[in-house]
């Protein structure tokens, strides 16, 4: 870091590892301080105990910006069924102490680790709302299983069900290493239901500092909205529909449901945030894709507030 800063003037920095040891990122923060280096950094962690609120505080004053936690659930149950070593308290612990300590968190959840129950998956996002404030991004993966790894080569043991396809869908990084499984603690329709809610919660969390700009109350009781038509450009493609966006400069792919929502949109603009939402069922379909347009910069002001 020291040379690249003379160097080449860089300043910022990405620790590469796969979960970073509290004890490294302890001693990288000191260094730091010692050098007296103005440098900010980021890297990816694992829900540890040894992450106390000294090495937070210690990390936050030695340049760390964030780190990237995979959370994935709030089921102890779970997390031990999985053999993680983290704890629902161990978890809460670290997110508090984070917080506490100004370091930002990006949190990765998974819904549908093997044997959760729909009941399981929404206490968890439950317990998840309840703790937004210390994370300032989330993302949430859909559990896959890749023939490659121990519940590949032994699905039965986390009881999951193997299913005799040739399917080479999957986020794998190689298509063929993926494995179709079935898990019977969710069904299929619980299964979407709890996709749904987790969708919501992941818009609304990512959505937080666009609605800091217009408020809440603004969009939910007076700001009328519309498509930003003059900045989308829409394209039917294969399995859904290709959106670019030319003030953001982002092209967006999107499920084939969505041709449906964006000509609703059309056909009944100017709207209300609440007027949006109430036309799909269940409500959280309605803010999921609410909060997705408004995270995308799709959504644009049709009738200013009145200023009076």
């Amino acid at each position: 870091m020291e040379y690249q800063v003379q160097k080449h003037g860089v300043h910022q920095f990405s620790v590469i590892t796969e979960a970073i040891a509290p004890a490294s990122a302890g001693k990288i923060s000191k260094l730091i301080l010692q050098r007296g280096l103005h440098v900010k950094w980021h890297s990816f962690a694992m829900i540890d105990r040894r992450f106390t609120p000294d090495v937070f505080e210690t990390m936050a004053r030695g340049g760390c910006e964030f780190l990237v936690v995979g959370v994935e659930t709030m089921t102890s149950r779970v997390l031990n069924f999985m053999m993680k070593a983290a704890t629902e308290e161990d978890n809460i612990k670290f997110l508090l102490n984070a917080r506490a300590s100004g370091l930002d968190l990006k949190v990765n959840l998974i819904p549908n680790l093997p044997s959760t129950t729909y009941q399981e998956a929404m206490d968890s996002l439950a317990a998840f709302r309840e703790l937004q404030q210390c994370f300032n991004y989330v993302s949430y993966f859909p559990f896959e299983v890749t023939r490659s790894s121990r519940i590949g080569r032994e699905p039965e043991r986390f009881g999951l069900l193997s299913i005799d396809s040739e399917s080479t869908t999957g986020q794998a990084q190689f298509t063929l290493n993926h494995l179709e499984v079935f898990d019977p603690a969710m069904t299929a329709g619980e299964g979407e239901q709890v996709y749904a809610e987790y969708r919501a919660f992941v818009a609304q969390v990512n959505n937080r500092r666009i609605m800091d700009t217009a408020s809440r109350t603004t969009l939910d009781g007076v700001c009328r909205l519309r498509l930003a038509d003059e900045f989308l450009e829409f394209t039917q493609v294969e399995g859904g529909v290709q959106c670019y966006n030319w003030l953001t400069g982002k092209r967006l792919q999107m499920p084939e449901e969505w041709s449906g929502v964006i000509e609703k949109i059309r056909s009944r603009q100017p709207f209300r945030r609440a007027d949006f939402i109430s036309w799909f069922s269940p409500v959280s379909l309605g803010e999921s894709y609410f909060n997705q347009l408004l995270e995308k910069g799709m959504l644009a002001i049709d009738e200013p507030p009145n200023q009076e």
